[in-house]
Protein backbone atom coordinates (compact mmCIF):
# COMPACT_ATOMS: atom_id res chain seq x y z
CA UNK A 1 0.00 0.00 0.00
CA UNK A 2 1.16 3.62 -0.78
CA UNK A 3 1.00 5.36 2.58
CA UNK A 4 1.66 8.65 0.80
CA UNK A 5 -0.83 8.48 -1.32
CA UNK A 6 -3.35 7.55 1.33
CA UNK A 7 -1.33 10.56 3.33
CA UNK A 8 -2.12 13.00 0.85
CA UNK A 9 -5.84 11.98 -0.30
CA UNK A 10 -6.45 12.00 3.48
CA UNK A 11 -4.91 15.43 4.02
CA UNK A 12 -7.08 16.54 0.97
CA UNK A 13 -9.80 14.95 2.17
CA UNK A 14 -9.67 16.98 5.51
CA UNK A 15 -9.04 20.19 3.84
CA UNK A 16 -12.13 19.72 1.36
CA UNK A 17 -14.26 18.93 4.42
CA UNK A 18 -12.84 22.29 6.77
CA UNK A 19 -13.85 24.21 2.67
CA UNK A 20 -17.25 22.74 2.44
CA UNK A 21 -17.80 23.28 6.32
CA UNK A 22 -16.77 27.47 5.75
CA UNK A 23 -19.01 27.66 2.57
CA UNK A 24 -22.07 26.27 3.98
CA UNK A 25 -21.57 28.31 6.98
CA UNK A 26 -21.13 31.10 5.65
CA UNK A 27 -24.12 30.80 2.90
CA UNK A 28 -26.39 30.37 6.06
CA UNK A 29 -24.83 33.18 7.90
CA UNK A 30 -25.64 35.41 4.88
CA UNK A 31 -28.80 34.16 4.14
CA UNK A 32 -29.43 34.85 8.13
CA UNK A 33 -28.26 38.71 7.57
CA UNK A 34 -30.37 39.23 5.20
CA UNK A 35 -33.50 37.76 6.84
CA UNK A 36 -32.51 40.15 9.43
CA UNK A 37 -31.96 42.90 7.88
CA UNK A 38 -35.57 42.43 5.93
CA UNK A 39 -37.31 42.34 9.09
CA UNK A 40 -35.87 45.54 10.76
CA UNK A 41 -36.13 47.21 7.34
CA UNK A 42 -39.95 46.34 7.68
CA UNK A 43 -40.27 47.80 11.27
CA UNK A 44 -38.44 51.16 9.55
CA UNK A 45 -40.72 50.90 6.67
CA UNK A 46 -43.63 50.93 8.41
CA UNK A 47 -42.66 53.30 11.34
CA UNK A 48 -41.57 55.81 8.87
CA UNK A 49 -45.12 55.70 7.56
CA UNK A 50 -47.19 55.73 10.44
CA UNK A 51 -45.45 58.44 11.67
CA UNK A 52 -45.43 60.09 7.81
CA UNK A 53 -49.26 59.22 8.11
CA UNK A 54 -49.21 60.97 11.95
CA UNK A 55 -47.83 64.34 10.53
CA UNK A 56 -50.50 64.44 7.27
CA UNK A 57 -53.44 63.98 9.39
CA UNK A 58 -52.36 66.54 11.63
CA UNK A 59 -52.26 68.78 8.43
CA UNK A 60 -55.20 67.93 7.23
CA UNK A 61 -56.75 68.57 10.93
CA UNK A 62 -55.26 71.90 11.03
CA UNK A 63 -56.55 72.82 7.55
CA UNK A 64 -60.22 71.79 8.43
CA UNK A 65 -60.20 74.21 11.58
CA UNK A 66 -58.31 76.94 9.82
CA UNK A 67 -61.50 77.10 7.36
CA UNK A 68 -64.00 77.62 10.59
CA UNK A 69 -65.07 81.13 10.61
CA UNK A 70 -65.03 81.48 14.09
CA UNK A 71 -61.35 80.53 14.27
CA UNK A 72 -60.95 83.26 11.78
CA UNK A 73 -62.23 85.86 13.51
CA UNK A 74 -60.76 84.34 16.69
CA UNK A 75 -64.05 85.15 18.19
CA UNK A 76 -65.45 83.85 21.61
CA UNK A 77 -67.27 80.45 19.81
CA UNK A 78 -63.78 80.31 17.80
CA UNK A 79 -61.77 80.24 20.90
CA UNK A 80 -64.17 77.38 22.38
CA UNK A 81 -63.79 75.38 19.39
CA UNK A 82 -60.13 76.28 20.09
CA UNK A 83 -59.95 74.70 23.54
CA UNK A 84 -62.22 71.53 23.14
CA UNK A 85 -60.07 70.61 19.94
CA UNK A 86 -57.16 71.26 22.32
CA UNK A 87 -58.87 69.04 25.20
CA UNK A 88 -59.52 66.38 23.39
CA UNK A 89 -56.05 66.20 21.35
CA UNK A 90 -53.93 67.18 23.95
CA UNK A 91 -52.65 63.55 24.18
CA UNK A 92 -51.34 64.38 20.60
CA UNK A 93 -49.92 67.86 21.27
CA UNK A 94 -48.53 70.00 23.12
CA UNK A 95 -50.13 73.07 22.30
CA UNK A 96 -52.15 74.97 20.40
CA UNK A 97 -52.22 78.38 18.72
CA UNK A 98 -53.79 80.82 16.52
CA UNK A 99 -51.47 83.52 15.56
CA UNK A 100 -52.66 86.76 13.99
CA UNK A 101 -51.37 88.50 10.56
CA UNK A 102 -48.78 90.59 12.41
CA UNK A 103 -46.79 87.13 13.33
CA UNK A 104 -48.06 88.06 17.53
CA UNK A 105 -49.64 84.46 19.11
CA UNK A 106 -53.64 85.98 19.68
CA UNK A 107 -54.57 82.84 21.66
CA UNK A 108 -52.86 80.17 22.75
CA UNK A 109 -55.45 77.61 25.27
CA UNK A 110 -52.11 75.59 26.79
CA UNK A 111 -50.24 78.17 27.61
CA UNK A 112 -52.30 81.49 28.51
CA UNK A 113 -48.98 83.35 28.91
CA UNK A 114 -48.44 82.40 25.90
CA UNK A 115 -51.02 84.66 24.32
CA UNK A 116 -49.59 88.57 22.94
CA UNK A 117 -45.92 87.10 22.21
CA UNK A 118 -44.35 88.17 19.03
CA UNK A 119 -43.06 84.60 16.63
CA UNK A 120 -42.91 86.60 13.68
CA UNK A 121 -39.08 86.22 13.20
CA UNK A 122 -39.19 82.38 13.41
CA UNK A 123 -38.05 80.31 10.42
CA UNK A 124 -41.13 78.67 9.57
CA UNK A 125 -43.79 81.72 10.50
CA UNK A 126 -41.80 84.21 7.83
CA UNK A 127 -41.97 81.32 5.05
CA UNK A 128 -45.72 80.33 6.00
CA UNK A 129 -46.19 84.22 5.83
CA UNK A 130 -44.55 84.49 2.62
CA UNK A 131 -46.44 81.82 0.57
CA UNK A 132 -49.49 81.65 2.43
CA UNK A 133 -49.12 77.84 2.06
CA UNK A 134 -49.21 75.12 5.38
CA UNK A 135 -46.02 74.45 6.71
CA UNK A 136 -44.27 71.92 8.86
CA UNK A 137 -41.09 73.62 10.79
CA UNK A 138 -37.40 72.32 11.33
CA UNK A 139 -37.07 70.87 14.95
CA UNK A 140 -36.09 73.03 17.66
CA UNK A 141 -36.13 73.54 20.86
CA UNK A 142 -38.95 73.79 23.01
CA UNK A 143 -38.87 76.76 26.22
CA UNK A 144 -40.33 73.93 27.97
CA UNK A 145 -37.25 71.89 27.39
CA UNK A 146 -38.18 69.06 24.48
CA UNK A 147 -37.39 68.92 20.91
CA UNK A 148 -40.94 69.69 19.06
CA UNK A 149 -41.96 70.44 15.54
CA UNK A 150 -44.50 73.56 14.60
CA UNK A 151 -47.35 72.66 11.71
CA UNK A 152 -49.13 75.93 10.61
CA UNK A 153 -51.76 76.41 8.52
CA UNK A 154 -52.98 79.93 6.90
CA UNK A 155 -55.91 81.52 7.86
CA UNK A 156 -58.07 83.80 4.92
CA UNK A 157 -60.70 85.86 5.33
CA UNK A 158 -61.82 85.70 1.96
CA UNK A 159 -58.65 86.40 0.03
CA UNK A 160 -56.96 88.14 2.86
CA UNK A 161 -54.20 86.22 4.64
CA UNK A 162 -54.79 87.08 8.51
CA UNK A 163 -52.49 84.61 10.08
CA UNK A 164 -52.03 81.09 11.26
CA UNK A 165 -53.30 78.10 13.01
CA UNK A 166 -50.60 75.77 14.72
CA UNK A 167 -49.85 72.79 16.61
CA UNK A 168 -46.89 71.67 18.65
CA UNK A 169 -45.71 68.72 18.53
CA UNK A 170 -43.13 66.41 21.13
CA UNK A 171 -40.82 64.91 18.56
CA UNK A 172 -39.61 62.11 21.44
CA UNK A 173 -43.02 60.99 22.47
CA UNK A 174 -44.70 61.15 19.33
CA UNK A 175 -41.41 59.11 17.86
CA UNK A 176 -41.73 57.01 20.78
CA UNK A 177 -45.14 55.91 19.90
CA UNK A 178 -44.42 54.05 16.67
CA UNK A 179 -40.69 53.22 17.82
CA UNK A 180 -40.40 52.08 21.16
CA UNK A 181 -41.90 48.48 20.74
CA UNK A 182 -40.21 47.60 17.64
CA UNK A 183 -36.92 45.12 18.53
CA UNK A 184 -36.00 42.58 16.94
CA UNK A 185 -33.65 39.64 18.88
CA UNK A 186 -32.51 40.22 21.92
CA UNK A 187 -30.84 43.17 22.09
CA UNK A 188 -32.50 45.07 19.51
CA UNK A 189 -34.04 48.32 19.41
CA UNK A 190 -34.66 51.96 16.88
CA UNK A 191 -33.33 55.15 16.99
CA UNK A 192 -34.29 58.24 14.44
CA UNK A 193 -32.25 61.06 13.57
CA UNK A 194 -33.32 64.51 12.11
CA UNK A 195 -31.11 65.59 9.33
CA UNK A 196 -28.44 67.42 10.64
CA UNK A 197 -27.69 64.19 12.96
CA UNK A 198 -29.54 65.36 15.87
CA UNK A 199 -30.58 61.71 17.64
CA UNK A 200 -34.53 62.59 18.27
CA UNK A 201 -34.86 59.29 19.79
CA UNK A 202 -33.39 56.15 21.34
CA UNK A 203 -34.39 53.40 24.33
CA UNK A 204 -30.97 54.09 25.37
CA UNK A 205 -30.42 56.45 28.36
CA UNK A 206 -28.89 59.92 27.99
CA UNK A 207 -29.14 59.81 23.92
CA UNK A 208 -31.41 62.13 23.29
CA UNK A 209 -30.55 65.32 21.91
CA UNK A 210 -26.88 64.39 20.84
CA UNK A 211 -25.63 64.74 17.87
CA UNK A 212 -24.24 61.53 15.92
CA UNK A 213 -21.17 60.87 13.71
CA UNK A 214 -19.75 64.41 14.43
CA UNK A 215 -17.23 62.98 16.80
CA UNK A 216 -13.93 60.24 16.21
CA UNK A 217 -15.94 57.99 18.62
CA UNK A 218 -17.06 55.59 15.73
CA UNK A 219 -15.74 53.05 12.89
CA UNK A 220 -15.58 54.35 9.04
CA UNK A 221 -18.74 52.23 8.48
CA UNK A 222 -20.08 54.31 11.44
CA UNK A 223 -20.12 57.43 9.66
CA UNK A 224 -20.75 56.06 6.20
CA UNK A 225 -24.01 55.20 7.75
CA UNK A 226 -24.47 58.65 9.16
CA UNK A 227 -23.78 60.33 5.44
CA UNK A 228 -26.44 57.80 3.88
CA UNK A 229 -29.29 58.68 7.14
CA UNK A 230 -28.52 62.64 6.97
CA UNK A 231 -28.60 62.47 3.04
CA UNK A 232 -32.36 60.89 3.30
CA UNK A 233 -30.95 57.71 1.79
CA UNK A 234 -32.48 54.09 2.92
CA UNK A 235 -30.96 50.38 2.39
CA UNK A 236 -28.87 48.35 5.13
CA UNK A 237 -25.71 48.86 6.93
CA UNK A 238 -23.20 47.19 9.34
CA UNK A 239 -20.94 49.21 11.29
CA UNK A 240 -19.29 49.51 14.73
CA UNK A 241 -20.06 52.50 16.93
CA UNK A 242 -17.40 52.85 19.87
CA UNK A 243 -20.29 54.99 21.41
CA UNK A 244 -19.88 54.92 25.08
CA UNK A 245 -22.38 52.66 27.37
CA UNK A 246 -23.09 50.86 24.09
CA UNK A 247 -21.88 47.66 22.75
CA UNK A 248 -18.74 47.26 20.65
CA UNK A 249 -19.23 44.55 18.67
CA UNK A 250 -20.77 44.22 15.48
CA UNK A 251 -24.43 45.50 14.65
CA UNK A 252 -26.64 45.03 11.43
CA UNK A 253 -29.05 48.25 10.83
CA UNK A 254 -31.75 48.77 8.01
CA UNK A 255 -32.70 52.30 7.72
CA UNK A 256 -35.30 54.65 5.82
CA UNK A 257 -36.28 57.99 5.60
CA UNK A 258 -39.02 59.86 7.03
CA UNK A 259 -40.42 62.18 5.15
CA UNK A 260 -41.91 65.48 6.91
CA UNK A 261 -42.73 68.74 4.55
CA UNK A 262 -39.76 69.78 3.19
CA UNK A 263 -37.01 68.20 5.23
CA UNK A 264 -36.73 64.65 6.79
CA UNK A 265 -36.32 62.49 9.68
CA UNK A 266 -34.18 59.28 9.54
CA UNK A 267 -35.14 55.86 11.54
CA UNK A 268 -32.78 52.85 12.07
CA UNK A 269 -33.70 49.84 13.22
CA UNK A 270 -30.44 47.79 14.76
CA UNK A 271 -29.47 44.41 16.01
CA UNK A 272 -26.37 42.87 17.26
CA UNK A 273 -24.10 40.49 16.01
CA UNK A 274 -25.20 38.16 18.75
CA UNK A 275 -28.79 39.00 17.60
CA UNK A 276 -28.09 37.92 14.01
CA UNK A 277 -26.34 34.71 14.89
CA UNK A 278 -27.89 33.17 17.76
CA UNK A 279 -30.48 30.77 15.38
CA UNK A 280 -26.69 29.97 13.85
CA UNK A 281 -25.22 28.04 16.89
CA UNK A 282 -27.26 24.90 16.86
CA UNK A 283 -26.53 24.79 12.85
CA UNK A 284 -22.85 25.41 13.29
CA UNK A 285 -22.79 22.16 15.73
CA UNK A 286 -24.59 19.71 13.50
CA UNK A 287 -22.96 21.26 10.16
CA UNK A 288 -19.60 20.09 12.32
CA UNK A 289 -20.82 16.68 13.19
CA UNK A 290 -21.84 16.12 9.56
CA UNK A 291 -19.13 17.43 8.43
CA UNK A 292 -16.74 15.23 10.80
CA UNK A 293 -18.56 11.99 10.02
CA UNK A 294 -18.04 13.06 5.95
CA UNK A 295 -14.20 13.21 7.05
CA UNK A 296 -14.29 10.28 8.89
CA UNK A 297 -16.30 8.01 6.49
CA UNK A 298 -14.18 9.44 3.62
CA UNK A 299 -11.08 8.20 5.19
CA UNK A 300 -12.70 4.94 6.00
CA UNK A 301 -13.54 4.95 2.34
CA UNK A 302 -9.64 5.38 1.32
CA UNK A 303 -8.13 3.11 3.84
CA UNK A 304 -10.57 0.42 2.20
CA UNK A 305 -10.43 1.33 -0.83
CA UNK A 306 -6.38 0.77 -0.59
CA UNK A 307 -6.91 -2.83 0.56
CA UNK A 308 -9.49 -3.70 -2.07
CA UNK A 309 -9.55 -1.61 -4.76
CA UNK A 310 -11.71 -3.55 -6.92
CA UNK A 311 -14.73 -4.38 -4.43
CA UNK A 312 -14.11 -0.68 -2.90
CA UNK A 313 -14.66 1.12 -6.84
CA UNK A 314 -18.32 -0.50 -7.04
CA UNK A 315 -19.09 0.38 -3.41
CA UNK A 316 -18.17 4.07 -4.34
CA UNK A 317 -20.02 3.91 -6.90
CA UNK A 318 -23.12 3.39 -4.67
CA UNK A 319 -22.01 5.48 -2.23
CA UNK A 320 -21.62 8.22 -4.61
CA UNK A 321 -25.35 7.51 -5.51
CA UNK A 322 -26.72 7.26 -1.99
CA UNK A 323 -25.27 10.94 -1.44
CA UNK A 324 -26.88 12.60 -4.74
CA UNK A 325 -29.81 10.88 -3.42
CA UNK A 326 -29.99 12.29 0.20
CA UNK A 327 -28.54 15.94 -1.21
CA UNK A 328 -31.31 16.12 -3.38
CA UNK A 329 -33.90 15.10 -0.43
CA UNK A 330 -32.52 17.43 2.01
CA UNK A 331 -32.37 20.24 -0.85
CA UNK A 332 -35.85 19.29 -1.71
CA UNK A 333 -37.03 19.35 2.09
CA UNK A 334 -35.81 22.55 2.23
CA UNK A 335 -36.98 24.18 -0.59
CA UNK A 336 -40.35 22.33 0.81
CA UNK A 337 -39.69 23.74 4.33
CA UNK A 338 -38.36 27.25 2.92
CA UNK A 339 -41.74 28.14 0.47
CA UNK A 340 -43.76 26.73 3.54
CA UNK A 341 -42.47 29.54 5.41
CA UNK A 342 -42.69 32.11 2.69
CA UNK A 343 -46.58 31.04 2.38
CA UNK A 344 -46.81 31.64 6.21
CA UNK A 345 -45.03 35.11 5.62
CA UNK A 346 -47.06 36.39 2.26
CA UNK A 347 -50.37 35.51 4.77
CA UNK A 348 -48.78 37.44 7.73
CA UNK A 349 -48.03 40.64 5.29
CA UNK A 350 -51.76 39.76 3.89
CA UNK A 351 -53.57 39.92 7.58
CA UNK A 352 -50.95 42.96 8.38
CA UNK A 353 -52.05 45.06 5.28
CA UNK A 354 -55.95 44.32 6.10
CA UNK A 355 -55.15 45.96 9.36
CA UNK A 356 -53.26 48.81 8.23
CA UNK A 357 -55.94 49.35 5.86
CA UNK A 358 -58.99 48.95 8.10
CA UNK A 359 -57.44 50.89 11.20
CA UNK A 360 -54.89 53.59 9.50
CA UNK A 361 -57.51 54.44 6.38
CA UNK A 362 -60.77 53.78 8.04
CA UNK A 363 -59.91 56.27 10.71
CA UNK A 364 -59.12 59.08 8.86
CA UNK A 365 -62.21 58.23 6.96
CA UNK A 366 -64.28 58.82 9.59
CA UNK A 367 -62.54 61.98 10.63
CA UNK A 368 -63.48 63.31 7.44
CA UNK A 369 -66.87 62.44 7.40
CA UNK A 370 -67.68 63.51 10.94
CA UNK A 371 -66.17 66.96 10.45
CA UNK A 372 -68.49 67.68 7.53
CA UNK A 373 -71.01 66.26 9.86
CA UNK A 374 -70.40 68.72 12.41
CA UNK A 375 -70.33 71.39 10.03
CA UNK A 376 -73.80 70.97 8.25
CA UNK A 377 -74.96 70.45 11.44
CA UNK A 378 -73.72 73.35 13.43
CA UNK A 379 -72.79 75.57 10.72
CA UNK A 380 -75.24 74.90 7.82
CA UNK A 381 -77.76 77.65 8.26
CA UNK A 382 -75.24 80.51 8.22
CA UNK A 383 -73.24 78.83 5.18
CA UNK A 384 -74.89 79.37 1.74
CA UNK A 385 -76.29 76.84 -0.45
CA UNK A 386 -73.21 76.07 -2.27
CA UNK A 387 -71.18 75.03 0.71
CA UNK A 388 -73.61 73.22 2.13
CA UNK A 389 -73.58 71.19 -1.72
CA UNK A 390 -69.53 71.01 -1.11
CA UNK A 391 -70.11 69.35 2.37
CA UNK A 392 -72.63 66.56 1.04
CA UNK A 393 -70.02 66.11 -1.40
CA UNK A 394 -67.14 65.70 0.52
CA UNK A 395 -69.67 63.32 2.78
CA UNK A 396 -70.25 61.15 -0.34
CA UNK A 397 -66.79 60.97 -1.30
CA UNK A 398 -65.32 59.78 2.39
CA UNK A 399 -68.50 57.39 1.92
CA UNK A 400 -67.30 56.02 -1.47
CA UNK A 401 -63.82 55.58 -0.23
CA UNK A 402 -64.78 53.55 3.24
CA UNK A 403 -67.14 51.04 0.07
CA UNK A 404 -63.64 51.04 -1.86
CA UNK A 405 -61.81 50.08 1.39
CA UNK A 406 -64.28 47.50 2.53
CA UNK A 407 -64.46 45.88 -0.90
CA UNK A 408 -60.56 46.02 -1.71
CA UNK A 409 -60.29 43.74 1.63
CA UNK A 410 -62.63 41.44 0.29
CA UNK A 411 -60.87 40.84 -2.54
CA UNK A 412 -57.39 40.65 -0.65
CA UNK A 413 -59.08 37.78 2.06
CA UNK A 414 -60.13 35.57 -1.06
CA UNK A 415 -56.43 35.18 -1.51
CA UNK A 416 -56.17 33.17 1.77
CA UNK A 417 -59.57 31.43 2.07
CA UNK A 418 -60.03 28.16 2.91
CA UNK A 419 -62.55 26.40 0.83
CA UNK A 420 -65.75 24.54 2.74
CA UNK A 421 -66.80 22.65 0.01
CA UNK A 422 -70.78 21.47 0.02
CA UNK A 423 -73.84 21.38 -1.83
CA UNK A 424 -75.15 24.36 -2.76
CA UNK A 425 -79.12 24.88 -3.52
CA UNK A 426 -78.47 27.44 -6.28
CA UNK A 427 -82.06 27.26 -6.86
CA UNK A 428 -82.78 28.81 -2.95
CA UNK A 429 -79.89 30.92 -2.87
CA UNK A 430 -81.02 32.82 -5.93
CA UNK A 431 -84.76 33.31 -4.63
CA UNK A 432 -83.26 34.58 -1.23
CA UNK A 433 -80.90 37.38 -3.32
CA UNK A 434 -83.63 38.11 -5.95
CA UNK A 435 -86.21 38.84 -3.14
CA UNK A 436 -83.86 41.52 -1.27
CA UNK A 437 -82.86 43.12 -4.55
CA UNK A 438 -86.98 43.36 -5.77
CA UNK A 439 -86.87 45.42 -2.76
CA UNK A 440 -83.83 47.64 -3.39
CA UNK A 441 -85.15 48.36 -6.94
CA UNK A 442 -89.20 48.66 -6.33
CA UNK A 443 -89.50 51.32 -8.39
CA UNK A 444 -89.44 49.00 -11.31
CA UNK A 445 -91.32 45.70 -11.88
CA UNK A 446 -88.85 43.19 -12.85
CA UNK A 447 -89.52 39.75 -14.27
CA UNK A 448 -87.36 37.00 -13.05
CA UNK A 449 -87.25 33.69 -14.46
CA UNK A 450 -84.92 31.30 -11.91
CA UNK A 451 -84.75 26.95 -13.03
CA UNK A 452 -85.60 24.61 -10.28
CA UNK A 453 -83.10 21.96 -8.87
CA UNK A 454 -80.28 24.07 -9.60
CA UNK A 455 -77.63 22.10 -7.69
CA UNK A 456 -73.60 22.29 -7.17
CA UNK A 457 -70.71 21.16 -5.12
CA UNK A 458 -69.12 24.72 -3.44
CA UNK A 459 -68.10 26.72 -0.69
CA UNK A 460 -71.46 28.02 0.14
CA UNK A 461 -70.45 31.75 1.44
CA UNK A 462 -68.62 32.12 -1.26
CA UNK A 463 -71.70 31.36 -3.63
CA UNK A 464 -73.56 33.57 -2.00
CA UNK A 465 -71.11 36.37 -2.75
CA UNK A 466 -70.97 35.18 -6.13
CA UNK A 467 -74.59 35.36 -6.76
CA UNK A 468 -74.92 38.43 -4.86
CA UNK A 469 -72.92 40.38 -7.20
CA UNK A 470 -73.79 38.68 -10.36
CA UNK A 471 -77.46 39.05 -9.79
CA UNK A 472 -77.07 42.89 -8.22
CA UNK A 473 -74.94 44.03 -11.57
CA UNK A 474 -77.92 42.31 -13.38
CA UNK A 475 -80.50 44.22 -11.64
CA UNK A 476 -78.48 47.76 -11.85
CA UNK A 477 -77.38 47.74 -15.51
CA UNK A 478 -81.43 46.39 -17.14
CA UNK A 479 -82.95 49.09 -14.63
CA UNK A 480 -83.15 51.94 -17.74
CA UNK A 481 -85.29 49.17 -19.31
CA UNK A 482 -89.00 49.35 -19.54
CA UNK A 483 -89.44 45.84 -18.64
CA UNK A 484 -86.47 44.39 -17.45
CA UNK A 485 -86.33 40.75 -17.40
CA UNK A 486 -83.77 38.39 -15.81
CA UNK A 487 -83.16 34.85 -15.94
CA UNK A 488 -80.96 32.14 -14.34
CA UNK A 489 -80.66 28.75 -15.14
CA UNK A 490 -78.11 26.02 -16.50
CA UNK A 491 -77.96 24.89 -19.59
CA UNK A 492 -77.99 20.99 -20.65
CA UNK A 493 -74.77 18.97 -19.72
CA UNK A 494 -74.82 18.62 -23.99
CA UNK A 495 -74.29 22.52 -24.01
CA UNK A 496 -72.09 22.65 -21.66
CA UNK A 497 -73.82 22.27 -18.38
CA UNK A 498 -72.95 25.87 -17.25
CA UNK A 499 -75.11 28.03 -14.87
CA UNK A 500 -76.25 31.51 -16.44
CA UNK A 501 -77.15 34.71 -15.38
CA UNK A 502 -79.02 36.58 -17.94
CA UNK A 503 -80.38 40.09 -18.63
CA UNK A 504 -82.07 42.49 -21.03
CA UNK A 505 -79.95 45.85 -19.50
CA UNK A 506 -77.43 48.07 -21.34
CA UNK A 507 -74.71 45.63 -22.38
CA UNK A 508 -71.02 46.71 -23.98
CA UNK A 509 -69.10 45.53 -26.51
CA UNK A 510 -68.23 42.04 -26.89
CA UNK A 511 -64.51 42.34 -27.56
CA UNK A 512 -63.69 44.65 -24.27
CA UNK A 513 -64.67 41.88 -22.04
CA UNK A 514 -61.57 40.66 -21.31
CA UNK A 515 -61.11 43.58 -19.18
CA UNK A 516 -64.17 43.14 -17.46
CA UNK A 517 -62.75 41.23 -14.45
CA UNK A 518 -59.83 43.43 -13.79
CA UNK A 519 -60.17 45.92 -10.50
CA UNK A 520 -61.82 48.73 -11.02
CA UNK A 521 -62.42 48.53 -14.55
CA UNK A 522 -65.83 50.28 -15.87
CA UNK A 523 -68.04 50.33 -19.09
CA UNK A 524 -70.14 52.50 -18.11
CA UNK A 525 -69.76 56.12 -16.51
CA UNK A 526 -70.67 56.66 -12.76
CA UNK A 527 -73.16 58.81 -13.89
CA UNK A 528 -75.13 56.43 -15.69
CA UNK A 529 -74.82 53.65 -12.87
CA UNK A 530 -73.17 53.07 -9.26
CA UNK A 531 -70.27 51.47 -8.36
CA UNK A 532 -66.70 51.18 -8.07
CA UNK A 533 -65.94 47.91 -10.28
CA UNK A 534 -64.63 45.82 -7.71
CA UNK A 535 -67.62 43.23 -7.82
CA UNK A 536 -66.54 40.94 -11.41
CA UNK A 537 -62.74 40.88 -9.44
CA UNK A 538 -64.19 38.86 -6.57
CA UNK A 539 -66.55 36.67 -8.62
CA UNK A 540 -63.43 35.74 -11.12
CA UNK A 541 -61.49 34.99 -7.63
CA UNK A 542 -64.12 33.13 -6.38
CA UNK A 543 -64.20 30.91 -9.39
CA UNK A 544 -60.59 30.67 -9.80
CA UNK A 545 -60.36 29.33 -6.09
CA UNK A 546 -63.01 26.64 -7.33
CA UNK A 547 -60.96 25.89 -10.86
CA UNK A 548 -64.03 27.00 -12.31
CA UNK A 549 -64.77 28.79 -15.36
CA UNK A 550 -66.38 32.36 -16.21
CA UNK A 551 -67.34 33.63 -19.61
CA UNK A 552 -69.70 36.57 -20.92
CA UNK A 553 -71.45 37.67 -24.27
CA UNK A 554 -72.72 40.81 -24.52
CA UNK A 555 -74.02 43.38 -27.11
CA UNK A 556 -74.68 47.15 -25.94
CA UNK A 557 -78.37 48.10 -25.74
CA UNK A 558 -79.45 44.06 -25.78
CA UNK A 559 -78.31 42.99 -22.17
CA UNK A 560 -75.41 40.35 -20.93
CA UNK A 561 -75.59 36.91 -19.83
CA UNK A 562 -73.00 35.48 -17.77
CA UNK A 563 -71.58 31.45 -18.08
CA UNK A 564 -69.71 29.95 -15.20
CA UNK A 565 -69.13 26.36 -14.33
CA UNK A 566 -67.37 24.87 -10.70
Amino acid sequence: MNYKILTSLSILSFLLCIFLFSYLYNEEKQRTIDELNKRQYIHAEQAAKGLESFIDSWIKQLSILASDEDIIQINIRGKKLIDSFFKEQKGQIKSLVRVNEKGIIAYAPSYLNLTGKDISKEKHIIEIFTNHKVIVSDIFRAVQGYDAIAIHAPLFNGTKFIGTIGAIIEVEATAKKFLADIKVGQNGYAWMISRDGTELYSPKNGHQGKKLFSDSLGSHSYFELGKKMKAGDSGYAEYYSYMINSSNQKKYAAFIPVHIGDTHWSIAVVSTEDDALNSLYSFKNKLLLLVSVLFITFAIFLYLGFKSWGIMKEAAERKRTELILQKANSELEQKVAERTEKLKKANADLESFNYTVSHDLKGPIRGINGFAQILIEDYGAVMNKEANSFLVRIQKAAEKVNILIESLLKLSKLNYHSLKISEVDLTALTTAIVNDLKFVYRSKDYEVKIQNNMVLKADSGLMLSLMQNLLDNAFKYSSTQDKPVIEVYKTKPEEGGEFCIKDNGAGFIQNESAKLFVPFKRFHNEDEFSGIGIGLAIVKKIIDLHNGKIRVESEPGKGTTFYFSI
